[in-house]
């Protein structure tokens, strides 16, 4: 079956045909599976299940809307809503739902500092001005929290 010419040599053609059978069999079937490996990787990093989209809230509309009784969005009926376990609220309702809380009377700012903290801070300071004494601090501390008890 080999095709030799006169020389004994093969023939080019051969030599390619060799060389293709040969690349052929190492590529195809000896790395064959990782390959496919790299390949569903790669793949796989090009794929996404869901969009990957953000949009800024528009804190004045979500106001106006959650604020509004005759607004889709007023926030007693989408929260009635979700307590009832409605399959019908879409992205855009449990938007208004989570940025709409804030407008909501109920809504405690975790950052405004009412009078009595301001006092107690001012204490805090002056006490650290004068003289940088732990007992001070928490004298002042148990005074502070006695009040609220």
């Amino acid at each position: 079956m080999d095709r030799l010419n006169a020389d004994n040599e093969y023939d080019f053609k051969d030599k390619k045909e060799l060389l293709i059978k040969f690349l052929f069999y190492y590529i195809y079937k000896k790395r064959m599976k990782k390959y496919l490996i790299l390949g569903f990787l790669f793949l796989g990093f090009n794929l996404y299940a869901q969009e990957k989209k953000f949009n800024v809230p528009n804190f004045l509309n979500i106001q106006s809307q959650v604020t509004n009784s005759t607004s889709n969005y007023f926030y007693p009926k989408l929260l009635k809503r979700l307590h009832n376990a409605d399959t019908t609220l879409t992205t855009s309702d449990f938007h208004h739902l989570y940025y709409g809380f804030a407008f909501q009377e109920t809504y405690q700012n975790p950052l405004k500092i009412n009078n009595e903290t301001l006092k107690y801070m001012n204490r805090i300071k002056e006490a650290s001005l004068n003289n940088f004494n732990y007992n001070e601090y928490i004298k002042i501390s148990h005074e502070e929290l006695s009040k609220t008890h």
